[in-house]
């Protein structure tokens, strides 16, 4: 690859530079390429001139969706500077200690975490606090809208290697702190090719930016890949339903990617009926399988929607229905299902002692191609467990059809034994969700001295009616004894990370609340 490659982000930019680019719902700004590479330009002479910022240098993001990521995105490519971004609803010493791993010379944040910077500056490693949004600023803390460049001379040219890393991307995994998974540019742009020619990207589209950019889902699904080919983003902090309603017909939504949660407060919402869906040529899901019912109510407004598979170290966006290309019907038929290999990745799904396993058995699923990430920073021992023999291990268990749609059937360390028999808690929780009186489920695996290990089940409702007896009954008729939950919680909610996933370590948390409150 020749550094003309790596430039391709800033193509936009000299080709059709008055193409807007980003609209600002918060602050009702709207931006073109142009305006991208002249802010972009800004930032970097900042970063160099006045902070002395080299190639290979951390510039770390806890904030909000803001244009100032991607000011720094593109400054990234500009100069060589790996960008990362946190959580902001970490709690501080957590996000110290991402800090203090990857220790940044910069940190941008914004007003939700103004109160817990105190202090930060003076770590050693810190060279500039920014502020963003305006707000107040304290001593040594600079106001990103006021920092000005130290002059306006070209940059200093920066050679660029198709593995060089771009970006640290956190895992988002429901135990212990965040992984940072390092991404190439080769990794990074391998994506951005693949979701083109897999879901038909081009200039025209418009996309929506649902999930925050500290995670891959906001960086990596619909947004970088839209940039890249000229399309257009609209971004919010805090998405709000009724705004996000508007906001779909005002600016013409073609194409959008969210979690469950976000499409079933949408399809709840006194507006959706009346909402403009008209431009939408699909919606994706990611993080976890969307239920049928939510699915049938944007099948019935002539809005396709599927779910999709991806994985921070490998892509993230891996495998999806050909959502331009299938019927409503299939869709429907298929409608568990993460579809097929998007383009650019490799598929194999192995038994434990790594043998290829045929159509139809369970086995886990593992991935080889241009998109994987080049490791876990400083976890020299978590990433060869990872690889074997060059492809990724997922940790998620998998079923091909004979047409080639694969449907993820659970996670390796979630799957529960019961009396040697392997019991996957995607299936049950499908089965339970199907009840009319049931909003979601979380099955997870309980000791038990007979079978070893038993499922349990956490019911949301969807209101008071629900019956435990007419559900349970229901469940003795649909699922074999083996796979049957021995208990059934009714909760408010599932316990869920930031980004929709389940977590699991407040799932088990509260079910042994539950369990030592019902034998009190």
């Amino acid at each position: 690859m020749e550094k003309e490659y790596l430039d391709l982000f800033a193509f936009q930019a000299k080709w059709n530079r008055n193409k807007e680019a980003i609209y600002d719902c918060d602050a009702d700004v709207r931006y073109t390429y142009h305006d991208l590479d002249e802010r972009s330009d800004r930032l970097a002479r900042i970063l160099v001139g006045r902070f002395g910022l080299k190639k290979g240098d951390r510039v770390a993001f806890c904030a909000r969706n803001s244009i100032a990521h991607y000011d720094m995105f593109y400054a990234a490519c500009k100069t060589g500077i790996i960008i990362t971004t946190y959580n902001h609803m970490l709690k501080p010493p957590e996000i110290l200690s991402l800090m203090d791993q990857e220790r940044p010379s910069v940190l941008f944040y914004d007003t939700i975490l103004e109160d817990r910077v105190e202090g930060w500056s003076s770590l050693p490693y810190l060279k500039a606090l920014v502020t963003l949004h305006g707000h107040a600023v304290k001593d040594g803390v600079w106001d990103y809208d006021a920092l000005t460049e130290p002059d306006a001379s070209p940059l200093p040219p920066v050679e660029l290697d198709p593995e060089d890393i771009l970006m640290y991307i956190h895992t988002g995994g429901s135990t212990g702190l965040p992984k940072a998974s390092t991404m190439s540019y080769r990794a990074v742009i391998s994506n951005c090719i693949s979701e083109i020619i897999s879901f038909g990207l081009s200039y025209r589209d418009v996309g929506h930016q649902f999930l925050p950019l500290f995670h891959t889902g906001g960086w990596n699904v619909i947004n970088l890949p839209l940039l890249f080919c000229g399309g257009k983003m609209v971004i919010e902090r805090a998405p709000d339903p009724s705004r996000v309603l508007r906001i779909i017909g005002q600016e013409r939504i073609t194409v959008g990617v969210a979690v469950p949660t976000v499409y079933s407060v949408l399809a709840e919402h006194p507006d959706f009926a009346a909402a403009d869906f008209s431009s939408v040529r699909w919606l994706i899901v990611g993080a976890a399988p969307v239920r049928q019912n939510t699915l049938e109510k944007y099948l019935a407004r002539g809005v396709k929607m599927c779910n999709s598979y991806g994985m921070t170290e490998v892509g993230p966006n891996n495998l999806s229905l050909p959502i331009d290309f299938v019927s409503v019907e299939d869709l429907r038929a298929r409608w568990n299902s993460v579809g097929k290999p998007m383009g650019l990745n490799e598929i194999q799904i192995v038994s434990d002692n790594g043998a290829p396993v045929a159509p139809g058995g369970d086995g886990e699923l593992c991935f080889r191609g241009p998109m994987l990430f080049s490791g876990y920073l400083g976890q020299e021992e978590e990433t060869k467990s990872a690889w074997h023999d060059g492809w990724m291990h997922t940790g998620d268990i998998a079923r091909q059809d004979p047409d080639g749609h694969l449907y993820v059937v659970g996670r390796k360390k979630n799957m529960i034994i019961v009396g040697g028999e392997n019991v996957f808690p995607v299936e049950i929780e499908e089965c339970i969700t199907r009840f009319e009186g049931v909003r979601e489920a979380c099955v997870y695996g309980m000791p038990d001295e007979r079978w070893g290990e038993v499922p349990h089940a956490l019911v949301v409702p969807k209101d008071g009616s629900l019956s435990r007896e007419e559900l349970s009954s229901y469940l003795r008729e649909n699922l074999s004894g083996a796979k049957r939950p021995r208990e059934i919680h009714f909760v408010d909610s599932i316990p869920r990370g930031s980004v929709g996933k389940v977590d699991y370590q407040q799932v088990r948390a509260l079910a042994q609340k539950l369990k030592e409150d019902h034998h009190e």
